[in-house]
C-alpha cells in the first residue's frame, strides 16, 4: 500500500513523496487477497450503485481494477474546517463475510506515516470508528454500507477536530489548544493533502501501471514494511487522479489565499497538544509551491473526461471559484485568532 513520505529538509517543509503504508495487523494473505464470495461482491456492487444514484457531496469512490473486494475513495476536506481543499485518500478492503462484518479502512494520506490529521485518523493509517471495530461505541450492522463508513469518516473532519479526543469535548473552542491544533492541521493539509496529493495525481496521470516501476525499487521502505508484490504496483487510480488535478485547478487560488492569511505563524514551532505532529510553520513557502504547482497543472491535460463526475458518484461543490474566494475574504481570521 502506498502513502506519502516526508523527506528531510532543514530549510523548509518538504513535499511528500510516495511510500508504502501498511498497518501492523495487516494480513493480506487472509484478507485483501482472498477469493471473495459472491454475496460479498454483490453487496459491494449494490453499495456502489447506491452511491452513484444518490451521491454524497465531497465523497468519491471507484472499485479497484484488479481486486474485486477493494475500493478506493477520496474525501474532500469539508469547507470551513482546517481540512478544506485537502484530498484524503482511503483504501477499503472487504472481507469474505461482508456485510456481516465491517470493511478494513486505511488512510493513505499521512505524510509517509508522520502526520496525524485527527485524533481518530492515525499517522499509521488506522481509522478509529466504532462501526469499524476500532473504537468504543455502536458496532457494525449489516444495514451499514460504504456510504455510511465514508460519511462517518467525513464527519470526523469538523471545524474543531481537537474535540474528537475523549475528555476534550468540553474545552472552549476559543482557548489556545484547539486553535493551535487547527493551525497545524491546516498547514499539514496544504502541504500533504493538497500539494502532496496533486503531485501524486500528476505522476499517476503520466504513468500507466504497466510502466510504473516497483515502488519498492523507487523508494526505500521503512524498517518493518513488507508489502506484497501486488501492492508494489499500486498507484492512485486514474479517475481519482483526474479528480484531484481538476479540483486543484479550481481551488489553488483559495489555498494560496489561506497561506497568505496565516503567514504570521511562519517560523514558529508546532504546538500540538497531543504531541503527535512535529514541525515548523512555513505558509509562505507553501504559497510559493502552490503557485508553482498551479503552473505545472496548467500545462497538463486531464486524461479522463469523467474527472469531475466519477461514474456520477459525487460532484465537487457547485460553489464557484470566485464565490469561494469571496467567502474566504469575508471571514478573514483576525490577528488575535492566528497568533499562538
Amino acid at each position: 500500500m502506498i502513502a506519502l513520505e516526508i523527506l528531510d529538509d532543514d530549510q523548509e517543509p518538504p513535499l511528500p513523496k510516495f511510500k508504502k503504508l501498511k498497518l501492523q495487523d495487516d494480513d493480506d494473505s487472509s484478507f485483501a487477497f482472498q477469493n471473495p464470495s459472491k454475496r460479498c461482491l454483490h453487496r459491494i456492487h449494490s453499495d456502489l450503485q447506491k452511491l452513484y444514484q444518490d451521491p454524497i457531496e465531497g465523497i468519491f469512490v471507484v472499485p479497484d481494477d484488479d481486486k474485486a473486494n477493494r475500493c478506493h475513495a477520496i474525501i474532500l476536506g469539508p469547507s470551513e474546517t482546517p481540512y478544506e481543499y485537502g484530498y484524503f485518500y482511503f483504501l477499503l478492503d472487504f472481507p469474505d463475510q461482508y456485510p456481516h462484518v465491517p470493511p478494513r479502512v486505511i488512510l493513505q494520506t499521512t505524510g509517509g506515516g508522520t502526520v496525524r490529521f485527527n485524533p481518530n485518523l492515525y499517522s499509521c493509517g488506522k481509522v478509529c470508528l466504532s462501526i469499524l471495530g476500532t473504537w468504543n461505541g455502536p458496532s457494525w450492522t449489516p444495514a451499514l454500507n460504504i456510504g455510511s463508513v465514508l460519511l462517518s469518516i467525513q464527519s470526523l473532519m469538523n471545524s474543531f477536530p481537537y474535540h474528537n479526543e475523549p475528555g476534550f469535548e468540553s474545552v472552549n473552542r476559543n482557548s489556545k489548544e484547539p486553535r493551535n491544533y487547527n493551525h497545524i492541521i491546516r498547514h499539514e493539509t496544504i502541504r500533504v493533502a493538497v500539494l502532496g496529493m496533486v503531485q501524486w495525481a500528476l505522476t499517476a496521470q503520466q504513468q500507466q501501471p504497466s510502466q510504473q516501476p516497483s515502488q519498492q525499487q523507487q523508494y526505500p521502505s521503512r524498517q518493518g514494511d513488507s508489502p506484497s508484490n501486488n501492492s508494489n504496483q499500486q498507484i492512485l487510480p486514474e479517475k481519482l487522479a483526474d479528480l484531484v488535478v481538476e479540483s486543484f485547478r479550481a481551488t489553488s487560488e483559495c489555498c494560496q489565499y489561506l497561506c497568505d492569511e496565516y503567514k504570521t505563524l511562519d517560523g514558529k514551532a508546532f504546538q500540538d497538544p497531543y504531541q503527535k505532529n512535529k514541525g515548523t510553520f512555513h505558509f509562505r513557502s507553501l504559497q510559493r509551491r502552490l503557485k508553482e504547482m498551479e503552473q505545472q497543472v496548467s500545462t497538463t491535460t486531464t486524461i479522463s473526461s469523467t474527472a469531475l463526475s466519477i461514474s456520477s458518484s459525487s460532484s465537487i461543490s457547485s460553489v464557484s471559484h470566485n464565490e469561494q474566494l469571496g467567502r474566504q475574504k469575508s471571514s478573514e481570521t483576525s490577528s488575535d485568532d492566528i497568533m499562538m
